[in-house]
């Protein structure tokens, strides 16, 4: 008895934080991001056509922004601060 307790309990604190960050929509995926300065960064179409152009320039096949590598990621926001205006 004790052992079905204990791997519920420890099942409801697995799935809680994942439920934390789900957004109104039921969609995990966050509208925002924080670039390499905790700067927050809204992810809209205007974001996304700049994260496009980036993929473009440096030749890389197109991947979601959220399932890149970080390495990308961080590349990506060193070179939005240079682009303000991208797309």
């Amino acid at each position: 008895m004790n052992r079905l307790f204990f791997s519920l309990m420890l099942g409801a604190a697995l799935i809680a934080p994942s439920a934390a960050f789900a957004d109104d929509h039921g969609n995990d995926q966050p509208h925002y991001y924080y670039d390499q300065h905790h700067k927050r960064h809204d992810w809209n179409a205007n974001e996304d056509r700049a994260w496009r152009k980036f993929e473009e320039e440096k030749h890389l096949t197109h991947t979601e922004f959220e399932k890149a590598k970080h390495k990308t990621q961080y590349e990506y926001w060193k070179w939005r601060a240079d682009h303000p205006d991208a797309p």
